[in-house]
């Protein structure tokens, strides 16, 4: 089942499960499979009921479980994660096969393992178990809470003469559990008599992962991920079935998918802290100190009476004219020593981190070659439709998750589309994007804990993506056509002799430092600007019409100049060659600027700065204005253009529902829940009728 009534407002789902489940397990594959992380909340049997029914806002029945809770879904029972998951998923891991005869076989099959084998396999087990104390315990509470593990050890007899009740074992004899389960085993030996992989389609689906998952407590796969026994927990009797079931083919095909396609369960350990109380508050109070106006007014203070101010070799710049020629001044004031540091020990130098020269010029000419202003439009229809599918397959709800379940799975998937870097899972690649981003560009207290971490996300993608350049290679030695993305631009290039220079790692450098930047700087652009524009009551009506009428020029004014209020870089930072002096606009003597100073150049109250932005303070969205969004100058950022293509391509697909609105409390707040420095979770309400 689906729910959107409801209220949820941590960084983490949560899985409320009973712990030796063969459904909830199947639940928890999907999750693991995708790489989606969770708070894996197990109970024991029987008392898994009531957590269950509370985390869905069920009141009664015995099966609500396994209940998934994000931000933006709620779901319950057997069918409700699945149904709400597998529109949801990248081509690559879709759980249903494309081909719709295939694909209504699959569904069949699924509905008849569920209906015939599930309850069947559950009865036989707990009919040879329950009778065993000593053998059971340890199974049913593993992982619960404390005192679910006292209440089975001390009330055992009770709680197994429920369970037994509640799955009418008194109705069953063994023998008849046995030989039904016998009858489907030879069905699915049949099927694979012809060598196939998977029982249905070219690739693993529902069906595999489901038949699997009902079956291992005979067949017993090590890599389940919930309680199951060992062999030795069982009624000798019992061994020699499952020693039977493990031997036959059906048992080797379990085994087979368990081992190759069953993910290790969601470290516990590694996810992000639950929001407490106290935190809440702090959030609310720094959100409302980050956020125009507030902003916004120090922004336009700091240019009007500290257009320059010096604190011994720090140099903060803040007026429009003075920004500008800093940053066309890229010789005086350089950005090797900001970036090529950090980039050199990430093994990811590329031109942002290079000063003007033979090397910049070279990779840059490589990359503007690739990166082409004709794909713009490809990738404006891309973002637009990828938008469209996932609110619409997810309306039902009535809200979205802006970052979780829209701009970051979106971006990934362009970044394999159009970038051609895919990821070993999307939340693979949002983990080296992120972590590696940050580390980059925002981690100016050089916090060893974070550069750790980028550091070793940067090692795997680099070993990633040589391994795709290579299968790329390959592929075109063989004569194959490669698809038209900027990574195969590149390695084509390599083949042709274009470029001497052009090694497997010049490509793999640049592709990478590419990528890094697209991902999380339109995440959380799209968060700020909705969350300015949203406070911009006045013009809700007029911008709403823009996006429903596909007038994304329009929309794009309203975002650049919302963005202006709360810009996704509010300053960039570099460095002084030489002694210098900068005249200052309306002041008498030049600012002297030591060798050796580092500059933060603020954009933001550049952006506030009358001379170039007139009545600064009003939001004014047809402004024609030079928009310091993304940089200025000789290093503005490369994926400008791509930036100001996705960014307001998401604020129309939210401003095209009906009565799209913020959800109230933190997770409706753009400052509430973050990861570091990055938006983890915005959630948008709106009305059905929007579709």
């Amino acid at each position: 089942m689906i729910v959107n009534q409801f209220n949820y407002s941590q960084r983490t789902p949560i899985l409320v499960s009973n712990t030796v489940s063969n459904a909830d397990e199947v639940t928890r594959w999907i999750l693991d499979l995708n790489g989606i992380k969770y708070r894996n909340k197990v109970h024991a049997p029987g008392l898994h009921i009531a957590p269950s029914n509370k985390a869905s806002g069920q009141k009664t029945g015995i099966a609500n479980n396994p209940v998934f809770k994000s931000s933006d879904a709620l779901t319950w029972d057997k069918d409700g994660f699945f149904d709400y998951i597998a529109p949801l998923l990248s081509q690559g891991r879709k759980l249903l096969p494309e081909d719709p005869q295939e694909k209504e076989k699959a569904i069949e099959m699924y509905h008849y393992y569920w209906n015939s084998l599930w309850r069947t396999v559950g009865r036989y087990i707990y009919t040879n178990i329950l009778p065993n104390k000593k053998g059971t315990l340890p199974v049913v509470t593993k992982g619960v809470p404390r005192w679910e593990r006292w209440v089975w050890t001390i009330f055992y007899k009770p709680m197994s003469k429920a369970i037994a009740k509640g799955l009418e074992l008194d109705q069953y004899t063994t023998e008849e559990l046995l030989q039904e389960i016998e009858k489907i085993t030879l069905e699915v030996e049949a099927l694979l008599q012809d060598g196939r992989s998977f029982l249905v389609g070219d690739q693993l689906s529902i069906v595999d992962i489901f038949y699997a998952t009902v079956m291992a407590p005979l067949v017993l796969p090590p890599e389940f991920g919930g309680a199951i026994a060992r062999l030795e927990q069982y009624p000798e009797h019992v061994q020699k079935v499952v020693l039977s079931f493990q031997n036959r083919p059906a048992g080797e095909f379990i085994l087979r998918i368990f081992k190759e396609h069953r993910p290790p369960v969601c470290d516990q350990k590694k996810l992000l802290k639950d929001i407490c109380f106290c935190s809440k508050i702090w959030r609310r109070i720094n959100h409302s100190f980050v956020v125009s106006p507030f902003a916004s007014r120090t922004a336009h203070f700091l240019q009007k009476y500290f257009p320059v101010m010096k604190l011994g070799k720090k140099v903060i710049i803040t007026r429009s004219e003075t920004v500008k020629k800093v940053l066309n001044w890229d010789r005086d004031f350089s950005i090797f020593e900001v970036n090529a540091a950090k980039m050199k020990a990430l093994d990811l130098s590329f031109f942002l981190g290079m000063d003007r020269g033979e090397p910049h010029n070279h990779e840059m000419k490589l990359m503007q070659e690739v990166v082409s202003y004709h794909d713009l439009e490809r990738i404006q229809q891309y973002i637009r439709s990828a938008a469209n599918d996932i609110i619409a397959q997810t309306s039902v709800y009535e809200k979205i998750d802006v970052a979780a379940s829209l701009v970051r799975p979106v971006m990934v998937r362009l970044i394999a589309d159009y970038f051609g870097v895919r990821g070993p899972q999307e939340s693979t690649m949002m983990h080296w994007l992120r972590t590696q981003f940050y580390d980059l560009f925002l981690n100016l207290s050089d916090d060893k804990k974070a550069h750790q971490v980028a550091l070793d996300a940067s090692k795997e993608m680099k070993f990633w993506i040589l391994s795709l350049i290579k299968e790329q290679k390959e592929k075109l030695a063989k004569g194959e056509t490669l698809e038209d993305t900027v990574l195969n631009r590149l390695v084509i290039k390599q083949s042709e002799g274009v470029y001497d220079w052009l090694t497997d790692d010049v490509i793999r450098r640049n592709i990478s430092g590419t990528i890094i930047g697209a991902l999380e700087t339109t995440n959380k652009s799209v968060v700020l600007a909705l969350e300015e524009l949203f406070r911009r009551k006045d013009w809700y009506e007029q911008l709403s019409y823009a996006a429903k009428k596909g007038d994304v020029e329009t929309v794009r004014g309203f975002t650049k100049e919302a963005l202006r209020f709360v810009p996704f870089s509010p300053f960039v930072m570099r460095y002084a060659q030489k002694d210098q002096k900068i005249s200052i606009e309306g002041r008498k003597r030049a600012c002297k600027i030591k060798a050796g100073s580092k500059l933060y150049v603020v954009l933001a109250s550049a952006m506030m700065d009358p001379k170039a932005f007139p009545e600064p303070k009003a939001f004014i969205p047809n402004r024609k204005a030079e928009y310091m969004l993304f940089g200025y100058g000789y290093h503005e950022c490369f994926g400008k253009h791509i930036n100001l293509l996705t960014i307001p391509e998401f604020v129309a697909a939210i401003f095209r529902l009906s009565n799209a609105r913020p959800a109230k409390g933190l997770v409706g707040k753009g400052g509430g829940l973050y990861d570091g420095a990055f938006p983890n979770n915005y959630l948008v309400e709106y009305d059905f009728n929007a579709f």
